[in-house]
């Protein structure tokens, strides 16, 4: 996998973590350079690398992917459309309600 945003979360833990770029380079094992292009989105991570990234930055592979934030966009959308649905039958009902009592 080779995305940037991979690579920006890996790097956003990472700091939040406190890690230097060498020591999760060194705990992945691979070097720093690699872990660089990573961070910048420039390498194409394999999974077993991707695992061990996870693991060391106490995140599960779906988050460190960004499944887990499309999972809650995609949930909030459908919310969203639920409501918005919602209120054009309430719209409805009044005018309804409205037209018959006047």
């Amino acid at each position: 996998m080779s995305d940037k945003g991979f690579g920006e979360r890996v790097k956003a833990q990472r700091i939040n973590k406190g890690l230097s770029q060498q020591l999760l380079a060194d705990l992945c094992g691979v070097s720093r350079a690699t872990l660089i292009n990573i961070e910048q989105g420039n390498h194409k991570v394999g999974l077993s690398t991707a695992i061990s990234l996870a693991n060391h930055l106490s995140l599960n592979l779906a988050t460190l992917q960004g499944k887990d934030q499309r999972k809650k966009a995609k949930q909030k959308v459908d919310t969203l459309m639920r409501l918005e649905a919602k209120k054009q039958a309430l719209r409805q009902e009044i005018k309804g309600l409205i037209d018959t009592t006047a």
